[in-house]
């Protein structure tokens, strides 16, 4: 018997809101309305999907948006971003190391009349190869790739990237913000964020995406223990000097059936809206 899955959208309303009706649509919009008819425009929407077992519940996707609303569908909003990197990364010891393997894609979601389109950035798959690193790697190779993506742009530009990890789910938010450093001090800087996936269960497309880099990042791994581990060719990181790294990239990344679609209200479909009173400071 399948796993009971819910879906959680847990509305801030701003204070003095005087919200008095709840709307959702066809389409799963969830709209707040107050007794004039006017719409409350949320200062923080999560969303999330999840189901419960004995220790806990279990999150599958977390998403927070702010000044607007989460979508059912939960596609939305990577639409609205400029891009969107998944990443997963496993480690194992070789040799007396710990040598960890992060390895990212790099995607947009194009909304069409049909449904929303997946396109590769770059046609391309990346691995960051990392030793001895002392704290988490995944958070490492995020603020990596996001001091790489500023070197690369070649003009200052605002941005929207989302950075789809499965690691330290609990602080995204504190991280996101810049109230928290994303690795050994540094913050992330403005225009990126974390979302949430998780690689173990979820059919989401962020679930299925990060599977991929998790499958790929175990092959790299393996290829390693198998013979193809070398400390030649590495050069020092400049967010951690006590860590060496070298990257490598594959070409020719494909992506199949590239029109994707989100979660929907079925006929039937039994669920209920969170309030939480006031915006949080």
């Amino acid at each position: 018997m399948a796993k009971r899955v819910d879906l959680s959208l847990t509305i801030h309303l701003p204070t003095d809101h005087e919200a008095d009706k709840v709307s959702v649509y066809p389409d799963g919009r969830v709209r707040v309305f107050d007794k004039s008819g006017n719409e409350v425009i949320p200062p923080k929407v999560e969303r999330a999907s999840h189901y419960e077992r004995p220790k806990g519940r279990k999150y599958q996707s977390r998403t927070t948006v702010t000044e607007g609303y989460a979508s059912v569908g939960g596609l939305e909003e990577l639409a609205r971003l400029d891009s969107f990197i998944v990443i997963d990364t496993n480690s194992v010891e070789i040799d007396d190391t710990k040598v960890s393997a992060a390895f990212f894609i790099a995607c947009r979601l194009i909304a069409q009349k049909e449904g929303f389109r997946l396109v590769s950035l770059d046609d391309r798959g990346h691995v960051y190869e990392f030793h001895n690193v002392p704290g988490n790697a995944e958070m490492l190779a995020i603020l990596k790739i996001a001091h790489d993506t500023i070197k690369n742009q070649k003009t200052p530009a605002k941005r929207a990237i989302g950075f789809v990890t499965d690691s330290e789910m609990g602080i995204h938010e504190a991280i996101s913000s810049r109230k928290q450093p994303v690795y050994a001090g540094h913050r992330l800087p403005e225009g990126f964020a974390l979302v949430y996936a998780s690689a173990e269960t979820g059919q989401e497309l962020p679930n299925k995406l990060i599977r991929f880099c998790d499958n790929q990042s175990t092959r790299y791994l393996e290829r390693l223990k198998k013979g193809a581990f070398r400390r030649t060719g590495l050069a020092h990181l400049e967010e951690d000097n006590s860590v060496v790294f070298r990257y490598t990239y594959y070409p020719s990344l494909k992506i199949a059936g590239s029109m994707v679609s989100g979660t929907s209200i079925a006929s039937g479909t039994k669920f209920s809206v969170e309030f939480s009173g006031d915006a949080e400071t």
